[in-house]
């Protein structure tokens, strides 16, 4: 089984299950000192992780003959020192930023963003290949880039969770009850305040009996404890961190609400919720921001809105349930096939194809 290097800015366990099914994975982070601070400080105890990343850094020079996958976001400094690695091994850029010519994660003074950006530029037709996210990532790189000729590829984030069944999905469609779900930071952003809206008009005529689940964590908390005790439809089932446990919400929900909200820097990237919550015979209502744009094909396996609309257009299609809930399943059968496109699977397939690429 083939070493890979993963070098990233956090922990990049999550985000390459997929390589780990077929190479052996070395999970380094590009922050070693940073995080043995926050070991000495918050664990008491250095971690392996740790130490693996501080040794990594200071034997940069000397890495020869590897596969090394960089997970960096632009247009961090830090590229001055692992580019090197780009000169005696084979690495691959990862990237889901869609930004490059917008704010971006890292940012400086002028003349410091001026240098990193010419840096950056240096270094990017030097990655054996450079691996997006979405498209929307490659063709943001590829606009930063002009005229550098670059190799870029695309494969999204995998979603290992186990599909909902047939049998499954048609006793959550036989339901006459709107079960409704969000999950996610409680935060403004992610629209937590339309939630409470929709909740509050759901509590007369057909929807009186349905309900909306709220789980996440954020400094929203208390509005949605509060909401949830004068709204009987809106349930807060905490912060859920087993993985089991999302999964039974979801199975159990119609509607997955997604009310995200663009603020300057940031709106709903690739967001591997809303293929699980797919993978699970949700209907995802979503705004119309760039990742779930290239997820969701309106009407046909999810539902699209404009974030100023979300409201009604969420209470218009839990209307419209009662009347025509065989249109809503049709969009959840849909939407449980296309998220088989994200499965281990294929994702790892797409992986195992391209380092076998480079290694010939």
């Amino acid at each position: 089984m083939k070493d890979i290097i993963i070098v990233h800015d956090f922990d990049g366990r999550p985000y390459f299950k997929a390589i780990e099914k077929n190479f052996q994975c070395k999970f380094i982070n590009s922050r070693p000192i940073r995080f043995l601070i926050r070991d000495i400080v918050k664990k008491r105890t250095i971690t392996k992780d740790t130490i693996d990343s501080i040794l990594f850094l200071f034997l940069l020079p000397f890495h020869k003959n590897q596969t090394i996958i960089l997970g960096m976001a632009p247009f961090n400094f830090r590229l001055l020192f692992y580019g090197m690695l780009c000169y005696r091994n084979k690495v691959l850029l990862h990237s889901s930023w869609h930004q490059w010519l917008g704010r971006t994660p890292f940012s400086y003074i002028n003349i410091f963003n001026k240098i990193f950006k010419k840096l950056w530029r240096h270094y990017l037709p030097r990655f054996e290949r450079i691996i997006a996210v979405t498209k929307a990532t490659k063709q943001s790189i590829l606009d930063f880039s002009y005229p550098l000729s670059l190799n870029i590829d695309v494969i999204p984030h995998v979603v290992d969770i186990e599909p909902i069944t047939r049998a499954e999905l048609d006793k959550k469609w036989n339901s006459k009850c709107i079960q409704g779900l969000f999950v996610g930071r409680l935060t403004p952003e992610k629209g937590i305040k339309d939630i409470i809206n929709i909740s509050e008009k759901m509590q007369s005529g057909l929807l009186k009996d349905s309900n909306i689940k709220i789980a996440g964590k954020g400094y929203l908390e208390d509005d949605i404890v509060h909401a949830s005790k004068r709204i009987s439809g809106l349930l807060y089932m905490g912060y859920i961190t087993s993985r089991d446990k999302l999964r039974d919400l979801m199975k159990q929900s119609q509607f997955f609400l997604l009310p995200s909200k663009k603020i300057k820097g940031w709106e709903e990237l690739f967001g591997l919720v809303i293929v699980e919550a797919m993978s699970q015979g949700c209907v995802v209502i979503a705004s119309n921001h760039i990742g779930p744009k290239e997820i969701i094909d309106n009407h046909k396996d999810g539902i699209l809105c404009e974030e100023s609309d979300f409201v009604d257009n969420t209470l218009r299609n839990f209307n419209n349930f009662h009347t025509d809930i065989y249109y809503y399943k049709e969009i959840s059968m849909r939407a449980l096939d296309k998220s088989q496109k994200y499965n281990m699977a294929n994702i790892s397939q797409l992986w195992v194809e391209l380092i076998n690429n480079i290694e010939r």
